[in-house]
């Protein structure tokens, strides 16, 4: 998460992607935040509970990472990429 807060917001895919570090920690917290947003979504984590522990978080981290979520969206066709970690951002 840490390497994912310090992506600067001018980012885009281009530059997560350059550095393989970023790109891992990007990947990492994308499924991490997937697996958490579909949980609260199925009742099984109350979304207060993620809030208190970590609202901000989640929402830094998708600011960060929407540009690289964006271009993999269209470079797939499907925009189902990481719905879940922007629903619940």
């Amino acid at each position: 998460m840490i390497l994912v807060h310090s992506i600067p917001d001018s980012s885009r895919a281009s530059d997560i992607e350059a550095d393989p570090r970023v790109l891992d920690a990007a990947h990492a917290v994308g499924v991490i935040l997937e697996g958490l947003g579909y949980s609260v979504y199925a009742r099984l984590v109350p979304l207060q509970v993620v809030a208190d522990l970590m609202g901000g978080t989640v929402r830094l981290a998708w600011r960060n990472l929407r540009p690289y979520v964006e271009e993999e969206r269209r470079r797939n066709g499907s925009q189902k990429t990481f719905e879940w970690f922007q629903w619940l951002a």
